[in-house]
């Protein structure tokens, strides 16, 4: 019975999450499916301590704590649902005990600092820690365990994130924090702003623009990767690929509307899966 609860407690948490993920998770095997719900399940966890209104020490307390119990996976040994479907998925396909860390250390960066303008090698690093990481984790259930294979998760990872970092601007700058890179605000001579005060600004649209820019090429650069591998092992990355390409569209288009996050509608969502059927 503990099986089945696990798996209610997991399905429970990536439903109620809203992801974006969703439906490219949902079209793998059942084996498969259930492991990247397990990942992702582990991700939401983590990223909602980040975000938490808990003070730092609770938070770095709580992150250690996810620290200790994937050292103790890897050890086979499990405390909770979590962590008896990660040791399962870590059996079953290979799982590297580094992209969890990496995961857990990219949350952590969010909150021992407010980051704000960060050179290229942190949001590098940032981006590689709390995406790329997971992509990482994702391709060793698709079946591919090379190294071209990290770098495709690397690069989408970066694309998926730096889509995050254009549709939460406002969000972010409330909080005092903007993941720009530095080299984009000093190119508008803007470093010594807020990042309110630059989202206010008149460059904001430019400033964008710039980002919308590299932005695309992370995108285009992942896309002459896919090629070398087999469309059937890449169905799930594809389909997440274009619910989170869809959305960057959307931001594209709607540079200027920085007071209302663009998400997808269901009629949207429901285009976007059914041209994914017919082409597939």
């Amino acid at each position: 019975m503990c099986g089945v609860e696990d798996q209610k407690k997991i399905n429970q948490i990536v439903k109620e999450s809203g992801t974006s993920f969703y439906w490219g998770m949902k079209i793998l095997n059942k084996e498969k499916r259930f492991a990247m719900f397990t990942i992702y399940a582990f991700c939401r966890i983590v990223d909602d301590i980040a975000d938490s209104e808990q003070n730092l020490e609770i938070k770095l307390s709580q992150l250690k704590n996810w620290k200790s119990k994937i050292n103790k996976v890897y050890k086979d040994h499990s405390s909770d649902s979590i962590t008896r479907k990660l040791l399962e998925s870590k059996n079953k396909f290979g799982l590297k005990k580094e992209d969890f860390l990496s995961i857990i250390e990219g949350m952590r960066m969010d909150i021992i600092e407010e980051i704000r303008y960060p050179s290229k090698k942190k949001i590098d690093l940032y981006c590689s820690r709390v995406a790329g990481a997971v992509g990482c984790l994702s391709m060793n259930i698709f079946g591919i365990k090379s190294k071209l294979g990290r770098t495709y998760a690397d690069l989408l990872g970066k694309a998926f994130q730096f889509t995050n970092i254009l549709r939460d601007l406002k969000e972010d700058s409330v909080r005092n924090r903007c993941y720009i890179p530095l080299d984009i605000i000093k190119k508008f001579k803007k470093e010594k702003k807020s990042p309110q005060e630059i989202i206010k600004g008149l460059d904001i649209e430019l400033i964008n623009k710039e980002m919308i820019r590299r932005t695309q090429k992370y995108y285009d650069d992942a896309e002459k990767i896919s090629r070398k591998f087999k469309k059937k092992d890449l169905k799930a990355a594809i389909l997440m690929k274009e619910f989170y390409y869809n959305i960057f569209k959307k931001i594209s288009v709607n540079n200027m509307n920085l007071y209302k996050k663009i998400k997808l509608s269901k009629i949207e969502k429901l285009i976007i899966i059914i041209r994914y059927f017919i082409r597939s």
